[in-house]
């Protein structure tokens, strides 16, 4: 075990929620909707240091399940036939300390989201389809540098990629 990490951690969380919004024009109907959000996620890191030199990589996991209903004549804020959406990633960064209070950064994250989300009625948002599948990836980096000096100031230069994959919403 020794070889491949110093040091192992793991999160794992759960939410489980009732969400209800009530919302009236003057003179108007009353609209509600009720949602109901489960999400599961799972956070493993991992540390090695050799010499003064650091690796940090892990794993992340994140399920999400939505239920969304209205009172009749009321759109649902979500998916009314159910949304799911799972994301995967696997990460790792490099620290390269060339003094005491300066390091050379290197990172890389894999990232994987799937989405399905159905919808019964499709005639209050006039869609033409009944149905959401998502399947997006990427591969994402960073670069960068800090250096501190003796007299407390500080410099930093970073670039990065990102990527953001559509949620339920």
């Amino acid at each position: 075990q020794k070889r491949l990490f110093d040091e192992v951690s793991n999160n794992i969380a759960f939410q489980n929620l009732k969400e209800s919004r009530h919302s009236q024009k003057l003179s108007g109907a009353l609209f509600r909707r009720y949602e109901e959000v489960f999400v599961l996620s799972s956070l493993t890191d991992f540390n090695k240091s050799f010499g003064y030199n650091s690796l940090n990589y892990g794993f992340e996991f994140q399920y999400n399940k939505v239920s969304s209903n209205a009172n009749e004549g009321t759109p649902t804020r979500y998916a009314d036939g159910g949304s799911e959406m799972n994301t995967l990633s696997a990460y790792t960064q490099y620290k390269h300390p060339f003094s005491k209070r300066s390091y050379l950064s290197a990172g890389a994250r894999y990232s994987k989201a799937l989405l399905s989300a159905k919808f019964n009625d499709t005639a209050n948002y006039n869609l033409p389809f009944n149905s959401i599948h998502l399947n997006n990836d990427a591969l994402t980096g960073s670069l960068g540098i800090f250096v501190g000096f003796d007299n407390g100031w500080e410099w930093s230069s970073f670039v990065s990629s990102g990527f953001r994959s559509p949620n339920v919403d």
